[in-house]
């Protein structure tokens, strides 16, 4: 079955030679108990541990069922270990971390042996030795005697065919050393027992067969063996299939971490201080990139990629301004010369402006452009030169015209013409005013109403309907007044709206104007009731002319407001009693922009829908007089008198008497507005222009290239190149923690390594390979790398609790710092890929380790 021939076994320390076994040539039977005797240093255990496959002969040959080992691999050294070799050691060799019955299971595990399957035979084998009532218990909780029999259980699990037993009594009292060796003695019935002993009596007594050893050769065997050819029988093989589970080794790292509490924990924290500073950096980074995202598709939304029917180019013209603070070089210094800046700026002016065909680029959007702008936008607006002449009516104020609003100017020019004696500081007060609030004034727009984005769902994520029945406007003749987040409408607002007394505003100019410092602030509130279902009504652009001489020819009526006010009043009052010429409008819902919206789209106070647009076009466009003139191509209908061509075409005169008339061609808008979804979109959306452009010009209609301009892109694009940057150099500078923590746990790793070399004995003498005892180690420095991500990211995310407190209490930006889920995950698998990383030194040194030396560690 076993048989040494020739053996010897030198080891060599520098240059010092020393022979352990010299010339041993011994052969053994398939079942005896064969004792080894012999002093100290003789080669006993060197003798045992070449059997068992843990050391290597230096010459001769160890043959295993008549096969030669001399060309055995590491691999089947580890698999004959593991399935025909049993050890049992002086000091038991038992995995402290480890309970009775894993301590059993270990070498079951390494052949692959199901779980179900490996608790059943590891029971089996501690009630054979009579710990069946101890398998939960661990090492330290046994007696000497009972740690051996654990030993002697773990030996015969694998069911082997050989038991070597190194001093197994050595360490035991009487007692314990007769019960150790009546289980060896039952045991050799069926298997090959050796034991190296240093007692000849219990030898004798329970020995079949004993050889003595001295100086590293044979003097003596009792029963000596010498087996024929043919007595080797080819018995089947067995499993080769051996390898340790990655679980099994994390299971095996787990418990000896968990042994050393206080330590892993420290170790943990230290580790996680690289993951908290990257974590809050992504974090607090992360936040603010999300808001500035926000911040920009709400900026968008108001200034979204406009093109023009005329447009500039504005970086032409910013480069132009900044370089003309470099003036021109004279050739002489003998002259005083002139800079010319202003006739440059004018030319610049001059070439920079181009006029866009935008028909022909909505047409390319009607068919195939939208579609590859889809999932880009979140709307498409055109624009056209659309006048809402919207009117209303109340008992204070009577009919007004509340879009474009004309009170406040009308309030100044009565105030002017009522008080013509004004002092010089009253005529100041009074310009003030008139700058404000006047005709030509820039300061307040009089314009009420516009046109909200067409998408509706975009629109509900900035606003909330406000008020029981208030509902988004879903018909044309629909719309909705716009609150701010406090609920509130300016007083300038609600004057121009005609909901409160516009003859408020003449005492109040009149307090002003005469220094009056108390001037009462209105405090005039509304029900929601007040306001959903109020009624309004637009009169049609067309409609404002009229023959009001009976002459043939018309007239703006709105002409007469300073020339003939009851007149004016009178046809406007006829006009908005015609159902004709006007169309109903009523206040669909209040909605108000949502707490976190910084930049909400709507910037009027009534909002309505394109639908509306299209209605005022359709409707105008279908006026008597607009029919007219669009007939007759050399007569202007409104004087009556032919054009005179001697300048101007008649059709550019015709198309600017339409135009007069409100007259809007819907295939030729004046602007268009593209809304990105989000700021990335725009270089989407710029793209495709560029693409629109290069088939124009492909096909030799360089007149349909588009231009336009996007400085609020580049302002916002400049923010988030910022926000990037300083995001990676703040990442880069808590990375180095990162990369010393990782160093650190190798460190602890290798330590680890220095404590657990009995351990990686152990698992050798059961049959682990190189590779099982380096998966072993690999796993602590994943299990370490994987609580230190999850502590840091847990920790990071804590903190970002009080974080946003601080900013929400300096800035007033809350729930900024906020780690992503994402990142999260990336930062925990770049811990424990760091720590993985750290720890292959350790592991590969521990894989290295001499099983023999790793054993007698203490």
């Amino acid at each position: 079955m076993l048989s040494l021939k020739n053996i010897t076994k030198t080891y060599q320390t520098g240059s010092v030679k020393f022979g352990a076994l010299n010339d041993v040539s011994v052969s053994f039977r398939k079942s005896e108990f064969v004792s080894i005797l012999g002093p100290s240093g003789c080669g006993k255990t060197t003798l045992l541990n070449i059997i068992g496959g843990l050391d290597r002969y230096s010459t001769g040959d160890l043959v295993i069922e008549g096969k030669s080992t001399k060309d055995f691999t590491d691999k089947d050294w580890d698999t004959y270990r593991n399935h025909r070799v049993g050890f049992v050691f002086q000091s038991y060799n038992l995995i402290p971390h480890q309970t009775v019955l894993q301590n059993v299971e270990l070498a079951l595990t390494l052949s692959g042996v199901d779980k179900k399957e490996r608790k059943r035979r590891a029971t089996e084998a501690l009630q054979r030795v009579g710990l069946g009532d101890k398998l939960k218990n661990r090492p330290n909780q046994l007696s000497g005697g009972q740690m051996q029999r654990v030993a002697i259980a773990r030996a015969l699990v694998n069911d082997p065919e050989i038991v070597l037993a190194d001093e197994p009594t050595g360490a035991l009292d009487t007692e314990s050393s007769v019960q150790i060796m009546e289980v060896l003695k039952e045991i050799s019935k069926t298997r090959l027992v050796v034991m190296v002993t240093h007692n000849p009596e219990l030898a004798e007594k329970y020995s079949t067969r004993i050889v003595r050893l001295l100086d590293g050769k044979i003097q003596s065997d009792t029963q000596p063996y010498n087996p024929r050819k043919t007595e080797y029988k080819e018995e089947p093989k067995k499993s080769t299939k051996k390898r340790m589970s990655f679980f099994t080794a994390m299971s095996l790292s787990f418990k000896n971490l968990m042994t050393k509490k206080a330590r892993t924990a420290l170790v943990a924290v230290a580790g996680s201080i690289g993951i908290i500073g990257i974590a809050l950096i992504l974090a607090i980074s992360s936040g603010f990139s999300n808001y500035v995202n926000k911040m920009q598709q709400e900026t968008l939304s108001s200034y979204p990629i406009t093109l023009s029917n005329q447009d500039y180019d504005v970086s032409n013209l910013m480069q132009m301004f900044f370089s003309s603070t470099t003036g021109q070089s004279a050739t002489n210094m003998d002259k005083v010369y002139t800079k010319n800046e202003l006739t440059t700026m004018l030319q610049e002016f001059n070439t920079s402006s181009q006029k866009n065909d935008l028909a022909s680029f909505k047409t390319y959007l009607d068919s195939e452009g939208a579609e590859k702008l889809e999932g880009y936008t979140t709307a498409i607006q055109y624009e056209y030169p659309v006048n809402i002449n919207a009117f209303f009516t109340s008992p204070e104020n009577g009919l007004t015209c509340v879009n474009p609003s004309t009170v406040f100017a009308d309030k100044i020019t009565e105030y002017a013409i009522t008080h013509p004696n004004m002092t010089e500081d009253q005529q100041m007060r009074f310009g003030l005013l008139n700058y404000m609030f006047g005709n030509t004034s820039s300061f307040y727009s009089n314009e009420f109403w516009g046109e909200m984005l067409d998408n509706q769902t975009f629109l509900q994520s900035q606003y909330e309907l406000v008020g029981n029945g208030s509902q988004w406007a879903n018909e044309a003749n629909e719309v909705m007044i716009v609150l701010d987040k406090n609920n509130q409408l300016t007083d300038y607002t609600l004057m121009g709206l005609g909901l409160i007394d516009q003859n408020l505003l003449t005492s109040y100019m009149d307090n002003y104007i005469n220094n009056d410092q108390e001037i009462a602030p209105i405090n005039t509130s509304f029900t929601y009731d007040d306001i959903l279902g109020l009624e309004y009504k637009l009169i049609l652009e067309s409609s404002f002319f009229q023959d009001i001489n009976n002459d043939g020819k018309y007239v703006d009526i709105r002409t007469l407001k300073t020339t003939n006010p009851s007149e004016y009043q009178s046809r406007v009052a006829a006009l908005y009693a015609d159902d004709a010429n006007t169309i109903s409008i009523r206040v669909a819902g209040l909605i108000r922009p949502k707490a976190d919206v910084t930049n909400a789209s709507i910037s009027t106070a009534v909002a309505y829908t394109s639908a509306l647009t299209d209605l005022v076009i359709e409707r105008n466009n279908a006026s008597n007089l607009i029919a007219a003139q669009k007939a007759n191509t050399t007569t202007n209908v409104l004087t009556g008198e032919a054009f005179d061509t001697t300048s101007t075409s008649a059709l550019a005169q015709q198309a600017d008497v339409l135009a007069s008339l409100g007259y809007v061609d819907t295939n030729n808008p004046t602007s268009i507005y593209l809304y990105p979804t989000k700021f990335e979109d725009k270089e989407v959306i710029a793209n495709v222009i560029t693409e629109y452009n290069k088939a124009c010009v492909a096909l030799g209609e360089d007149s349909k290239v588009i231009t336009y301009s996007d400085t609020v892109g580049t302002m916002m694009s400049s923010i988030s190149t910022i926000i990037s940057a300083i995001t990676y150099v703040l990442i880069a500078f808590v990375a180095v923690s990162l990369v010393v923590s990782s160093i650190m746990i190798g460190i602890i790793t290798y330590i680890s390594v220095i404590e657990r070399t009995k351990e990686i004995g152990v698992l050798r003498s059961v049959g682990a390979s190189k590779k099982d005892v380096k998966r072993v180690f690999t796993a602590e420095s994943f299990l370490i790398g994987l609580s230190s991500g999850l502590l840091g990211v847990v920790v990071a995310g804590l903190l970002t609790i009080p974080i946003n407190i601080v900013l929400s209490s300096v800035a007033g930006i809350s729930g900024v710092a906020m780690l992503p889920i994402v990142g999260a995950v990336i930062l925990v698998a770049i811990s424990v890929a760091l720590t993985f990383i750290a720890g292959l030194i350790p592991a590969r040194i521990a894989a290295k380790k001499d099983p023999v030396v790793a054993l007698r560690a203490e």
